[in-house]
Protein backbone atom coordinates (compact mmCIF):
# COMPACT_ATOMS: atom_id res chain seq x y z
CA UNK A 1 0.00 0.00 0.00
CA UNK A 2 1.06 3.41 -0.36
CA UNK A 3 3.16 4.77 1.98
CA UNK A 4 5.81 7.00 2.75
CA UNK A 5 9.57 6.67 4.71
CA UNK A 6 8.42 9.27 7.16
CA UNK A 7 4.97 8.19 8.16
CA UNK A 8 3.81 4.46 7.89
CA UNK A 9 0.05 3.64 7.66
CA UNK A 10 -1.47 3.85 11.18
CA UNK A 11 -4.97 4.35 12.27
CA UNK A 12 -6.94 7.84 11.91
CA UNK A 13 -6.36 10.15 15.07
CA UNK A 14 -8.95 11.07 17.28
CA UNK A 15 -9.40 14.76 15.32
CA UNK A 16 -9.86 12.52 12.20
CA UNK A 17 -12.59 10.35 14.09
CA UNK A 18 -14.37 13.65 15.71
CA UNK A 19 -14.39 14.56 11.70
CA UNK A 20 -16.98 11.18 11.19
CA UNK A 21 -19.29 13.58 12.42
CA UNK A 22 -19.51 15.15 9.11
CA UNK A 23 -21.73 12.16 7.85
CA UNK A 24 -24.53 13.89 9.22
CA UNK A 25 -24.45 16.45 5.95
CA UNK A 26 -25.12 13.21 3.44
CA UNK A 27 -28.71 13.08 3.67
CA UNK A 28 -29.13 16.62 2.73
CA UNK A 29 -26.21 16.50 0.01
CA UNK A 30 -28.34 13.48 -1.59
CA UNK A 31 -31.39 15.09 -1.58
CA UNK A 32 -29.98 17.99 -3.77
CA UNK A 33 -27.96 15.58 -5.85
CA UNK A 34 -31.03 13.55 -6.09
CA UNK A 35 -32.06 14.94 -9.79
CA UNK A 36 -28.72 13.84 -11.34
CA UNK A 37 -28.91 10.48 -9.98
CA UNK A 38 -32.39 9.01 -11.25
CA UNK A 39 -32.53 7.08 -14.01
CA UNK A 40 -32.98 3.85 -15.45
CA UNK A 41 -29.97 1.54 -16.29
CA UNK A 42 -29.54 0.34 -19.78
CA UNK A 43 -29.46 -2.99 -18.32
CA UNK A 44 -30.05 -4.88 -15.63
CA UNK A 45 -27.36 -6.26 -13.64
CA UNK A 46 -26.90 -8.66 -10.28
CA UNK A 47 -25.25 -7.01 -7.38
CA UNK A 48 -24.64 -7.93 -4.06
CA UNK A 49 -23.46 -5.37 -1.34
CA UNK A 50 -21.35 -6.38 1.46
CA UNK A 51 -21.62 -4.70 4.69
CA UNK A 52 -18.55 -3.81 7.10
CA UNK A 53 -17.27 -5.09 10.13
CA UNK A 54 -20.08 -5.33 12.80
CA UNK A 55 -22.73 -4.38 10.76
CA UNK A 56 -25.71 -6.06 9.19
CA UNK A 57 -27.33 -6.05 5.65
CA UNK A 58 -29.66 -2.57 7.21
CA UNK A 59 -26.29 -0.62 6.74
CA UNK A 60 -26.39 -0.74 3.14
CA UNK A 61 -30.41 -0.57 2.40
CA UNK A 62 -29.94 2.62 1.27
CA UNK A 63 -27.68 2.28 -1.35
CA UNK A 64 -29.08 -1.10 -2.01
CA UNK A 65 -33.01 0.46 -2.80
CA UNK A 66 -31.04 3.06 -5.13
CA UNK A 67 -29.50 0.25 -7.49
CA UNK A 68 -33.11 -0.88 -7.17
CA UNK A 69 -34.59 1.87 -8.57
CA UNK A 70 -32.41 2.14 -11.67
CA UNK A 71 -33.99 -1.86 -12.33
CA UNK A 72 -30.96 -3.81 -10.89
CA UNK A 73 -31.33 -6.76 -8.84
CA UNK A 74 -29.22 -5.71 -5.91
CA UNK A 75 -29.24 -8.01 -2.93
CA UNK A 76 -27.36 -8.00 0.70
CA UNK A 77 -25.03 -10.76 1.68
CA UNK A 78 -27.60 -12.85 3.83
CA UNK A 79 -25.59 -14.13 6.23
CA UNK A 80 -26.12 -11.89 9.46
CA UNK A 81 -23.99 -9.34 11.47
CA UNK A 82 -20.30 -8.75 9.81
CA UNK A 83 -17.71 -10.59 12.17
CA UNK A 84 -14.35 -9.95 12.29
CA UNK A 85 -12.70 -13.39 10.39
CA UNK A 86 -12.09 -12.51 6.60
CA UNK A 87 -11.34 -16.53 6.03
CA UNK A 88 -15.23 -17.72 7.92
CA UNK A 89 -17.38 -14.29 6.06
CA UNK A 90 -15.83 -16.11 2.86
CA UNK A 91 -16.77 -19.43 3.49
CA UNK A 92 -20.00 -18.27 5.02
CA UNK A 93 -20.51 -16.19 1.44
CA UNK A 94 -19.98 -18.49 -1.22
CA UNK A 95 -22.66 -20.77 -1.15
CA UNK A 96 -24.64 -17.16 -1.20
CA UNK A 97 -22.89 -15.56 -4.28
CA UNK A 98 -23.20 -19.32 -5.71
CA UNK A 99 -27.10 -19.84 -5.45
CA UNK A 100 -27.18 -15.45 -6.88
CA UNK A 101 -25.00 -16.59 -10.00
CA UNK A 102 -26.96 -19.81 -10.84
CA UNK A 103 -30.30 -18.00 -10.48
CA UNK A 104 -29.05 -14.57 -12.41
CA UNK A 105 -27.11 -16.93 -15.01
CA UNK A 106 -24.38 -14.70 -15.07
CA UNK A 107 -21.36 -13.37 -12.78
CA UNK A 108 -22.73 -10.67 -9.98
CA UNK A 109 -21.28 -7.36 -9.38
CA UNK A 110 -20.06 -7.40 -5.62
CA UNK A 111 -19.95 -3.96 -3.74
CA UNK A 112 -18.64 -3.93 -0.26
CA UNK A 113 -18.21 -1.40 2.44
CA UNK A 114 -15.19 -1.78 4.54
CA UNK A 115 -14.23 -5.07 5.72
CA UNK A 116 -17.19 -5.96 3.20
CA UNK A 117 -15.14 -5.20 0.47
CA UNK A 118 -11.97 -7.45 1.55
CA UNK A 119 -14.68 -10.21 1.54
CA UNK A 120 -15.34 -9.36 -1.91
CA UNK A 121 -11.34 -8.69 -3.20
CA UNK A 122 -10.84 -12.19 -1.69
CA UNK A 123 -14.17 -14.59 -2.76
CA UNK A 124 -13.20 -12.84 -6.59
CA UNK A 125 -9.61 -14.11 -6.00
CA UNK A 126 -10.67 -17.39 -5.23
CA UNK A 127 -13.35 -17.64 -7.71
CA UNK A 128 -13.33 -15.22 -10.94
CA UNK A 129 -16.06 -17.04 -12.42
CA UNK A 130 -18.81 -15.83 -9.73
CA UNK A 131 -17.76 -12.15 -10.26
CA UNK A 132 -17.81 -9.70 -12.72
CA UNK A 133 -16.46 -6.47 -10.83
CA UNK A 134 -15.69 -5.55 -7.18
CA UNK A 135 -16.20 -2.03 -6.00
CA UNK A 136 -14.82 -1.48 -2.65
CA UNK A 137 -15.43 1.71 -0.57
CA UNK A 138 -12.94 2.59 2.36
CA UNK A 139 -11.74 -1.29 2.68
CA UNK A 140 -8.26 -1.40 4.44
CA UNK A 141 -6.56 -3.50 2.30
CA UNK A 142 -3.31 -3.51 4.38
CA UNK A 143 -5.67 -5.50 7.35
CA UNK A 144 -6.97 -3.92 10.54
CA UNK A 145 -3.97 -2.48 11.95
CA UNK A 146 -4.61 0.58 10.32
CA UNK A 147 -8.02 0.89 11.25
CA UNK A 148 -9.85 2.40 14.17
CA UNK A 149 -11.12 -1.58 14.98
CA UNK A 150 -7.73 -2.73 15.69
CA UNK A 151 -7.94 -3.20 18.95
CA UNK A 152 -10.74 -5.80 18.46
CA UNK A 153 -7.74 -7.86 17.24
CA UNK A 154 -4.69 -9.44 19.41
CA UNK A 155 -1.83 -8.57 18.88
CA UNK A 156 -1.14 -12.17 17.61
CA UNK A 157 -4.25 -11.91 15.11
CA UNK A 158 -2.91 -8.59 13.39
CA UNK A 159 0.22 -10.73 12.87
CA UNK A 160 -1.23 -13.38 11.17
CA UNK A 161 -3.49 -11.40 9.34
CA UNK A 162 -0.78 -9.38 7.40
CA UNK A 163 0.80 -12.84 7.22
CA UNK A 164 -2.28 -13.95 5.10
CA UNK A 165 -2.63 -10.83 2.89
CA UNK A 166 0.70 -11.11 1.88
CA UNK A 167 0.31 -15.15 1.18
CA UNK A 168 -2.95 -14.40 -0.54
CA UNK A 169 -1.06 -11.53 -3.08
CA UNK A 170 0.75 -14.54 -4.53
CA UNK A 171 -2.62 -15.07 -6.27
CA UNK A 172 -3.58 -11.81 -8.63
CA UNK A 173 -6.97 -10.38 -8.83
CA UNK A 174 -8.15 -10.55 -12.10
CA UNK A 175 -11.81 -9.05 -12.00
CA UNK A 176 -12.39 -5.32 -12.82
CA UNK A 177 -11.54 -3.42 -9.44
CA UNK A 178 -12.67 -0.17 -8.37
CA UNK A 179 -11.08 1.03 -4.75
CA UNK A 180 -13.10 4.51 -3.48
CA UNK A 181 -11.51 5.94 -1.00
CA UNK A 182 -11.36 9.36 1.10
CA UNK A 183 -8.73 11.21 2.83
CA UNK A 184 -11.51 12.32 5.23
CA UNK A 185 -11.70 8.52 5.93
CA UNK A 186 -12.33 8.77 10.16
CA UNK A 187 -11.78 5.02 10.70
CA UNK A 188 -9.40 3.98 7.72
CA UNK A 189 -6.27 5.05 7.06
CA UNK A 190 -7.09 5.87 3.51
CA UNK A 191 -3.58 4.94 2.17
CA UNK A 192 -4.79 1.79 2.98
CA UNK A 193 -7.63 1.36 0.84
CA UNK A 194 -5.46 2.41 -2.41
CA UNK A 195 -5.10 -0.89 -4.89
CA UNK A 196 -1.74 0.53 -6.12
CA UNK A 197 -0.27 -3.11 -6.69
CA UNK A 198 -3.08 -4.88 -8.81
CA UNK A 199 -2.68 -3.96 -12.45
CA UNK A 200 -5.16 -2.00 -14.20
CA UNK A 201 -7.56 -1.30 -10.59
CA UNK A 202 -9.00 1.95 -10.72
CA UNK A 203 -8.69 3.98 -7.38
CA UNK A 204 -11.28 6.78 -6.80
CA UNK A 205 -11.13 9.67 -3.96
CA UNK A 206 -14.42 11.03 -2.65
CA UNK A 207 -14.70 13.49 -0.12
CA UNK A 208 -16.83 11.48 1.90
CA UNK A 209 -16.32 10.09 5.69
CA UNK A 210 -16.18 6.10 6.47
CA UNK A 211 -19.48 5.77 8.25
CA UNK A 212 -20.75 8.01 4.98
CA UNK A 213 -19.75 6.27 2.46
CA UNK A 214 -23.20 4.78 2.06
CA UNK A 215 -25.23 7.58 1.72
CA UNK A 216 -22.71 10.31 -0.23
CA UNK A 217 -23.76 10.99 -3.57
CA UNK A 218 -20.54 10.84 -5.49
CA UNK A 219 -19.80 7.38 -4.43
CA UNK A 220 -23.58 6.76 -5.73
CA UNK A 221 -22.31 7.60 -8.84
CA UNK A 222 -19.36 5.82 -9.15
CA UNK A 223 -20.99 2.92 -8.26
CA UNK A 224 -23.78 3.11 -10.89
CA UNK A 225 -21.60 3.76 -13.59
CA UNK A 226 -18.97 1.12 -12.53
CA UNK A 227 -22.09 -1.40 -12.07
CA UNK A 228 -23.02 -0.10 -15.76
CA UNK A 229 -19.86 -0.79 -17.29
CA UNK A 230 -19.27 -4.35 -15.66
CA UNK A 231 -18.22 -7.17 -17.57
CA UNK A 232 -21.76 -9.10 -18.49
Amino acid sequence: MATTPDRPLRAPGRLARFGELRAGIQPARLALRSPSLRGRALRTRHVILLPGFGTTDRALVPLRSYLRSLGHQAHGWDIGRHGKDVESSVERFLPVIERRVDAAGEPVVLVGWSLGGIVARELSRDRPDLVSAVITMGSPLAGPRHTGAARAYTPAELDQIEALIAERRSTPLTVPLTAIYSRRDGVVDWRSCVDDLTPGAENIEVGSTHIGYSLDPDVWQIVRDRIATAPG
